[in-house]
């Protein structure tokens, strides 16, 4: 029977929002990021909410700049790139702390379900170096074994 969630204080929803707002490509800002949420695990189903939620409107305001809407003034296919990156950073924590390594952690699990529709959200509209970058992150998870081999294939064909 699945846990159930734990009430998310408002203070802390707010402190998220704000991290992946200010989420950016350097490692400092995706340390800093992955360190919040190491720190908040008990929250766990609502930042994986928050995160899919955050590469879905990503991709609706892209999906408008593309139909000739208001352009932004920052890369949206590099901040979609940049929540896959906190993704894979807090995966390989929690991996890291796993008893059983062939057993996955609670934030693996929970964020499984929605990987398939974030990969194929972070590639939509974007180039071939940002598939590569994703690749590579979908390459390592596959040599650490942090998800099985036959579910890393199914995320590798988003990406082709």
């Amino acid at each position: 029977m699945p846990a159930i969630p734990k009430p998310v204080p408002a203070d802390i929803s707010t402190q998220f929002k704000k991290v992946l707002g200010d989420l950016a490509g350097s490692k400092d800002s995706i340390n800093n990021a992955r360190t919040w949420v190491v720190s908040n695990l008990e929250y766990t189903q609502f930042i994986v909410a928050e995160m899919v939620k955050r590469i879905r409107e990503l991709t609706q305001k892209q999906d408008t700049e593309k139909a000739g809407g208001e352009r932004s003034e920052w890369n949206i296919g590099d901040a979609k790139v940049h929540v896959v990156y906190l993704l894979n950073d807090i995966v390989f924590a929690t991996f890291k702390q796993r008893q059983n390594p062939e057993e996955l952690d609670p934030f693996a699990s929970i964020v499984k379900p929605y990987l398939r529709e974030v990969f194929q959200l972070a590639i939509r509209s974007s180039g071939q170096s940002d598939k590569e970058k994703l690749a590579k992150i979908l390459h390592y998870w596959q040599s650490k074994e942090v998800y099985d081999a036959g579910f890393v294939k199914i995320l590798e064909q988003v990406l082709n």
